[in-house]
C-alpha cells in the first residue's frame, strides 16, 4: 500500500531583519544567511516524513515591509 502524501502551505511573516529567511534556509538546504537581504518573497517545496506518511510543505517566506499590507493579506489567502 503506498504511503499516503499530505500537502501543507506554510506562510512565514515578521518583521524586517529578524531571520525568517535565515531559518528557512537552514530548514529546506542545510545552509544558514547571517547577512541582511531584503526579501520580496521566496516559495520553497520541502518533503518530510511525518507519522509514517509522507509531506509536502510549500514554504512562502514573505517580506518583511510593513509598507505593503496588501500582499500580506495575498500571503494569507494564498496559504488558505
Amino acid at each position: 500500500m503506498p504511503e499516503q502524501s499530505n500537502d501543507y502551505r506554510v506562510v512565514v511573516f515578521g518583521a524586517g531583519g529578524v531571520g525568517k529567511s535565515s531559518l528557512v534556509l537552514r530548514f529546506v538546504k542545510g545552509t544558514f544567511r547571517d547577512t541582511y537581504i531584503p526579501t520580496v518573497e521566496d516559495t520553497y517545496r520541502q518533503v518530510i516524513s511525518c507519522d509514517k506518511s509522507v509531506c509536502t510543505l510549500q514554504i512562502t517566506d514573505t517580506t518583511g515591509s510593513h509598507q505593503f499590507p496588501a500582499m500580506q493579506r495575498l500571503g494569507f489567502s494564498a496559504a488558505a
